[in-house]
């Protein structure tokens, strides 16, 4: 249940990080109040081709932010300041240092796997708690006490989909391509785990650079893989980079050699190339359940809200509602620790929503988890031919 508190002002900056409380240059703490600004910082991308992922990001977050205010979740004001990732590590630890030296936030967030890993020893270090709302990567999974992931990661998914995939669907035959970096090296390592476990067998592993643009090599061993025969058998793309905007190219390339198999992968796969491809026309992913057609408030309040401002974004922007959640996440903290006086700090606010059991959010509830993720079910996707997809296993 939301607790309304007296209208308050909403200042909205020109920068995005998820921080939610004013340090002092001192280091000491503002007290909550009428007059407290909390700043926050999201460090997304917002250029290269990763840049619609953080232009959605910047949407829903700004569209959170006006819900928080217009329901007066908290007393004070909210500021937020944007930082551009690039999806890449280095500028994402700039933007980290310079969100907390310069803009003092107690909380960031950080899309993307390879970014959020390089940012969690700065937050873990200055004490700052960390969201992750976009990022899958299994080895992100209980990496510090102040990483908080909102989407079900890698390892979550694969424990969901591989008995799924094996006992239900009959893919007993797999073979992994995947990238040379954490998420894909957490994924390979996720599916050699849990596809036994299931009853099925990985025929092979099968690596690209993640800056690859060609795939020959990678086609060719894949097809050497799976031999003569096709029959239940799954190609897992664990792949990230130049390679995810490029899935469409190894299915293509694997149908003109004779190749014909299922194709599956991780939430936040698919691509626009991808939905448009014939050839990816029952393409299978995990994605976290979110129930639309609930009736709560919270959920209403977003399907009304994106209608309103986004008319022509709205199937993009309900897919991507972990980065709407994590912001309401925040506000229910924060105001959670402003009834018990205390300190908006990162390390208060990450205890507090552990603290503070079910948790509505838009299409569900969560309850915050010790392991830095929460409790959201996954369920599993599968393209038609057009473009469209649709559930095939909801638990």
């Amino acid at each position: 249940m939301r607790h309304h508190m007296r209208p308050r002002a909403l200042v909205v900056g020109a920068t995005l990080t998820l921080g939610m409380m004013l340090v002092m240059s001192t280091g000491s703490v503002a007290s909550a109040g009428s007059g407290t600004v909390y700043s926050m910082a999201s460090i997304v991308p917002l250029s290269t081709a990763a840049a619609p992922y953080g232009i959605l990001a910047e949407k829903l977050d700004n569209l959170a932010i006006a819900n928080i205010a217009k329901d007066h979740i908290i007393s004070g004001s909210i500021k937020n300041y944007y930082y551009d990732s690039q999806a890449l590590p280095a500028p994402a630890v700039t933007a980290a240092e310079q969100a907390i030296s310069i803009h003092h936030v107690a909380v960031m967030q950080v899309l993307f796997t390879s970014p959020v890993s390089a940012v969690v020893p700065i937050a873990s270090r200055n004490k700052v708690l960390e969201i992750n709302p976009g990022a899958t990567g299994p080895n992100l999974y209980n990496l510090s006490p102040y990483l908080l992931s909102v989407l079900p990661l890698g390892n979550q998914q694969i424990a969901a989909y591989a008995p799924f995939a094996v006992q239900k669907e009959g893919y007993t035959r797999w073979v992994v391509l995947y990238t040379e970096e954490p998420l894909g090296q957490g994924l390979e390592k996720a599916i050699n785990a849990d596809v036994p476990k299931a009853g099925g067998k990985v025929l092979a592993d099968i690596q690209v650079s993640p800056t690859a643009t060609n795939y020959s090599s990678q086609v060719s061993q894949i097809a050497s893989a799976i031999g003569s025969s096709d029959k239940n058998t799954l190609v897992y793309l664990a792949t990230s980079g130049d390679v995810s905007g490029n899935n469409q190219e190894i299915m293509d390339e694997l149908v003109a050699d004779g190749v014909h198999v299922e194709y599956a992968g991780f939430a936040d796969s698919v691509t626009p190339a991808l939905q448009a491809d014939p050839n990816a026309g029952s393409y299978q992913y995990t994605t976290p359940v979110v129930n639309l057609k609930d009736k709560n408030q919270v959920t209403q309040q977003f399907i009304t809200t994106v209608k309103a401002e986004y008319p022509n974004q709205v199937n993009e922007l309900e897919s991507f509602t972990s980065v709407y959640n994590n912001m309401l996440l925040v506000a229910d903290g924060i105001h959670h620790l402003q009834l018990k006086n205390k300190p908006v700090t990162g390390q208060n606010l990450i205890e507090a929503l552990r603290s503070m059991g079910t948790i509505q959010v838009v299409g569900g509830a969560w309850k915050v988890e010790n392991t830095g993720t929460v409790s959201e079910k996954v369920g599993v996707e599968q393209l038609e031919t057009g473009g469209a997809s649709k559930p095939i296993y909801v638990p």
